[in-house]
């Protein structure tokens, strides 16, 4: 039932949701790299560029596959569950 009503909600295969998934885990690891680059040190500047670079990243994938951001964060909670990172 939970994944009938995560279908209804999400309105896509479970193999474009396997996409989008990656494509945020993608977007989550390009903004943590580039602080990573701007603050090499896990510090309050880092934290700060990668959250910012995340958002951006994210929005730009939830952009590209037309989904909310509400979408994206059950995409990635079912990704998680359902072990679907690389």
């Amino acid at each position: 039932e939970e994944e009938s009503k995560q279908k209804e909600f999400i309105g896509a295969s479970e193999f474009r949701r396997k996409i989008i998934f990656n494509a945020i885990l993608e977007a989550q690891d390009r903004a943590d790299k580039e602080a990573e680059e701007g603050y090499p040190t896990y510090s309050g500047p880092n934290a700060d560029l990668s959250k910012e670079l995340t958002e951006k990243y994210t929005a730009e994938v939830r952009a590209e596959y037309e989904i909310s951001k509400d979408e994206q964060i059950d995409i990635g909670n079912e990704g998680i569950t359902k072990g679907w990172a690389p």
